[in-house]
């Protein structure tokens, strides 16, 4: 029997600059979004447009084979930003990183990336993934605590 994966995804950012991940293994996510008056980010403008894992994160951002699709999917006026979970690999292998992946793609379907899924990785009561961090951006339907069924 597979183990349970349990992971808590504290999201830091938003990143305009994807170098500020540099070197850690994680989950990130690609959001079109605008700035407010104030000149911070305005959450109520963000558009998904990727979910990915990555050993090494500000390296697979930058070379990402998706990012040409992202462009032309942000509204006009928007800017690409990041951000980013932790999932150090001391903690986490490839697989693990692989299956939260693909579990938050089944839930978001991003647009226009990120919707491929490999259903061998979604193995039912195997995740447990909680949302945590400032401006958490992903719907709080798709994150579960040890109680629910997953």
């Amino acid at each position: 029997m597979a183990r349970k994966i349990v992971a808590t995804l504290r999201w830091e950012g938003p990143f305009d600059d994807r170098s500020v991940i540099a070197g850690r293994a994680g989950i990130y996510i690609v959001i079109a979004a605008q700035k407010d008056a104030g000149g911070n980010w305005d959450p109520s403008t963000y558009k998904l447009l990727d979910i990915g894992q990555s050993t090494l994160g500000s390296i697979k951002l930058a070379s990402e084979e998706r990012e040409a699709s992202w462009e032309p999917h942000k509204l006009q006026g928007a800017s690409l930003i990041f951000k980013f979970a932790s999932m150090p690999t001391i903690k986490f292998d490839l697989i693990d990183r692989q299956i939260v992946e693909s579990c938050l793609r089944k839930c978001h379907r991003p647009i226009p990336c990120g919707t491929d899924l490999d259903s061998s990785y979604l193995r039912r009561n195997s995740v447990v993934v909680k949302n945590e961090g400032k401006s958490s951006p992903l719907h709080p339907r798709c994150f579960h605590g040890p109680e629910d069924e997953v």
